[in-house]
């Protein structure tokens, strides 16, 4: 897919930018990757080693590098309509796009990716890789 709707916006793969309504939203590289793997992930968690492994691509960097840019993420793409943020953190685990911003036409794919991971015993024995998508 090389496109994704999510809540008011559109995430194009390639080029990889972001839309409000047809209008361009300014986001670094890194964060626009950021978000991509969120996204992808059609509201599983993503665990910080992912974005480790496929952002930073196994260098060493701080828990504070990827804090910030969800930070910064949040900022730019704020609540759900319920008040919730959009990009929410899963406690000693990772962070995810809030389920509830995917559109209907998008729930059918959103529900076989949650059967495609029942099988596992707990949300980090469950680890979003790009390449499964």
């Amino acid at each position: 897919m090389n496109t994704y709707h999510f809540s008011r916006y559109t995430l194009h793969r390639r080029p990889l930018l972001l839309e409000e309504g047809g209008r361009r939203i300014r986001l670094t590289s890194r964060r626009l990757k950021v978000l991509l793997l969120l996204v992808r992930a059609k509201g599983e968690p993503v665990l910080y080693e992912a974005f480790r492994k496929h952002i930073w691509e196994d260098a060493c960097v701080e828990q504070s590098n990827l804090t910030q840019t969800v930070l910064l993420l949040r900022r730019t793409v704020g609540k759900t309509a319920s008040g919730k943020h959009l990009i929410e953190t899963i406690p000693k685990i990772g962070y995810r796009v809030a389920p509830e911003a995917f559109h209907d036409k998008e729930e059918s794919s959103f529900g076989e990716r949650r059967t495609a991971l029942s099988g596992c015993e707990s949300t980090q024995a469950c680890r979003f890789s790009p390449a499964h998508s």
